[in-house]
């Protein structure tokens, strides 16, 4: 564990909020990387993939980026506008 695992490991022990935010986060960059990874597979641009999902390419990049927190409705949505389907998991 280098010392900024060890800082966000610590942290995330002694305040719940931290944890929370910290936690919530991860999270989103990983559904952004999923979204990214469906917009990449289907070989589309930003501006056609948001036209695709009805949203505005700024919407897109916020999903992308991981600063826009998505809902399981929105997933839903994106899952149903690019005929595929949502797998979870917990590991």
């Amino acid at each position: 564990m280098d010392d900024v695992e060890k800082y966000l490991h610590t942290r995330s022990q002694e305040d719940s909020a931290f944890d929370s935010e910290y936690t919530q986060a991860k999270l989103n960059q990983q559904l952004g990387y999923a979204v990214w990874q469906l917009r990449t597979d289907m070989q589309l641009s930003v501006k056609d993939f948001a036209t695709v999902i009805g949203q505005s390419e700024q919407d897109v990049t916020a999903m992308e980026d991981g600063s826009k927190e998505l809902t399981v409705k929105e997933l839903s949505d994106i899952a149903e506008k690019t005929d595929k389907k949502i797998n979870f998991q917990f590991s």
